[in-house]
């Protein structure tokens, strides 16, 4: 947003910019999001702001439509709670006869999977998903191109980041690693009281357990649900606290951490402490 508004040299008046609320956003991303709409979207005159886009079902009521918590091979959440509302609000205005492009804000540099996913990718090209042009302006951008920007236009990032957070999309994600969920289980307990009583919602519903983190998350001794599937095959799974217990241990599940102290901001290498 940044980079369109007072770097790309295209109209303000043609920008609009949007919001996809998964409904399992942290509040400091509302409070972000108000952030950025006060000192950024506003004053520069961007028509409606900042549009928060609510999908069909929230996060947690999704995954249960779904019979299951979203996984890595089966990440729906993705699809049903920003793809579909974004693909929506681009055919509506299309409809209403404006010419669409998306600006997308991704970079090669921010996993070696989506450095494979960009190979060989112009920067511009025809997206059949949008129906429209789709154009990756920031996709050699490094983190610390990102940082300037911010630091250049005097705009903060989601304080979440600071905290260890790598991805503010959704909070929890259920990508998450250790470092992360050691984090959530500190600053945001409530959260872990709210996965938990969605986990047993599932169980309670329809007779099996199905967790918020996948089942190979944690070691197997943590794996204390089990249950058996049509085939008779038998499935252990890690529910949400023994998720917390295994994130406080070191690689292999085995041995508790010695240094229970989180490391601060520049742990991510994203600089965010300055």
């Amino acid at each position: 947003m940044l980079w369109a508004i007072h770097e790309s040299g295209l109209p303000r008046e043609s920008l609009r910019c949007t919001f996809c609320d998964t409904s399992n956003e942290d509040r400091l991303t509302y409070e972000h999001l108000d952030l950025l709409r006060k000192r950024v979207a506003e004053p520069a005159g961007i028509i409606g702001g900042i549009e928060v886009l609510t999908p069909e079902r929230p996060f947690f009521e999704l995954a249960l439509w779904k019979h299951r918590f979203p996984s890595r091979k089966a990440q729906f959440c993705t699809q049903h709670l920003k793809l579909f509302p974004t693909q929506a609000w681009i055919h509506k205005h299309q409809n209403l006869g404006f010419e669409v492009v998306v600006l997308n804000g991704k970079r090669t540099g921010e996993s070696a999977q989506r450095k494979a996913s960009m190979a060989g990718k112009p920067e511009r090209e025809w997206s059949p998903f949008w129906a429209c042009e789709e154009w990756a302006p920031l996709a050699a951008w490094t983190i610390e191109d990102v940082l300037a920007i911010h630091r250049r236009h005097g705009i903060p990032l989601n304080p979440l980041y600071a905290l260890g957070a790598k991805r503010v999309g959704c909070f929890p994600c259920i990508n998450c690693g250790k470092p992360e969920i050691r984090m959530v289980s500190k600053i945001r307990p409530e959260k872990i009281d709210e996965i938990e009583q969605w986990e047993q919602r599932f169980e309670t519903e329809y007779g099996r357990p199905s967790t918020f983190f996948p089942s190979k998350t944690a070691t197997r001794p943590y794996r204390t649900k089990t249950f058996t599937d049509k085939d008779g095959k038998p499935h252990h799974v890690a529910p949400i606290r023994e998720i917390v217990r295994w994130a406080q241990t070191e690689r292999g599940g085995e041995q508790m951490r010695l240094d229970m102290d989180e490391p601060k901001a520049c742990w991510m290498n994203y600089g965010a402490c300055e």
